[in-house]
This record gives structure tokens, sequence and C-alpha cells, in this order.
């Protein structure tokens, strides 16, 4: 087992500074969405249901099969609007009551 070190400051409102033994990192965004710079300087964005623990991560600075990186291609604008309409869509659901914590769990049950 290696040694972890992990230190997050908050700065801002939705901005954070992330020191760890890897060097300096750096996340902004709000709950449900937030986009980060790692220390080792790939870019990721994360997608979340605040609360329920299901969560999707990209790594934006990976590259695709032709060489461009995906967050320079039209499917990731795809990708993007999908996540916010789903999210959007979980929100409602909630807020309306017609998903019950219940059924949150189970979900969460069956995506492990």
């Amino acid at each position: 087992m290696g040694l972890r070190f992990r230190k997050s400051i908050k700065v801002g409102k939705n901005s954070r500074v992330n020191i760890s033994k890897s060097g300096i990192g750096f996340s902004t965004g709000v709950k449900g969405l937030r986009f980060t710079r790692t220390a080792k300087g790939q870019n990721k964005v994360t997608a979340s249901i605040p609360g329920t623990g299901i969560s999707y991560e990209k790594n934006l600075s990976a590259k695709g099969k032709n060489g461009v990186p995906f967050y320079k291609t039209g499917a990731f604008a795809i990708l993007a609007v999908v996540v916010i309409l789903v999210l959007a869509v979980v929100l409602y659901l909630i807020l309306t009551g017609k998903i019950t914590p219940d059924q949150i769990e189970t979900a969460k049950d069956l995506l492990k």
C-alpha cells in the first residue's frame, strides 16, 4: 500500500484547489456538474445526481482513434446535451415526487 496525500482548499463559491502528492489541480462547478484539471494535466468533466452516489466522469484529455481530443469533437457536444437532459429529467421526477427514495436506492444497487 502506497502513501497518499490530498488536501482540498475552497476558493470562492464553486471552485477548489486540490493539492496532492502528484501536484496541484483545480476544479470548478456546481452540484451535479464539475470541471477538473488534475495535477497531471488531464481535463475531466463529472456529472452526477447529488445525494445518490450516481455519477459519470469523462476524461476530456483522452484522444480518440483519429488523434483528436474528445472535447473537440461533435460527439462531446451531443454527450453534454444528453447528460444535462438526463439530469434535468431525473431532477424533475424527484422534485415532483414521481421517484421515491426507495427507487433511488434500488437504482444505485443495480448500478453496482
